[in-house]
């Protein structure tokens, strides 16, 4: 949404996004691929906790992982994140925690 693409415009969060990087030697955590140095990175920082789910673990180091794109499109919260039932689920349990309601699942 909005609010969490203007986070990712934000010095701080480019500041934090280069740090991961380096704290990650430009690798992917995943498949190990390198990025390269003149040419448009296809290295992106993933949150391993989503941010639309974990908003408080946006800024946080620990919940960041440099992944190559290949392997950021492995993962739940990707652009797919509406389209998968554990992920739906994910969220009402988070609803459910911060309400204390009961979700009715259609």
């Amino acid at each position: 949404d909005r609010e969490n693409m203007e986070l990712l415009n934000t010095v701080e969060y480019r500041k934090l996004r280069l740090k991961i990087l380096q704290r990650d030697d430009y690798q992917c955590q995943k498949c190990g691929i390198r990025g390269k140095s003149g040419i448009r990175s296809k290295l992106q920082v993933d949150h391993i906790k989503s941010r639309m789910i974990f908003p408080e673990f946006s800024m946080d180091e620990n919940n960041l992982r440099t992944l190559c794109l290949d392997c950021h499109k492995q993962t739940e919260s990707f652009l797919n994140r509406w389209q998968t039932s554990r992920y739906c689920d994910v969220i009402i349990a988070r609803w459910e925690q911060f309400t204390n309601k009961k979700a009715i699942k259609l």
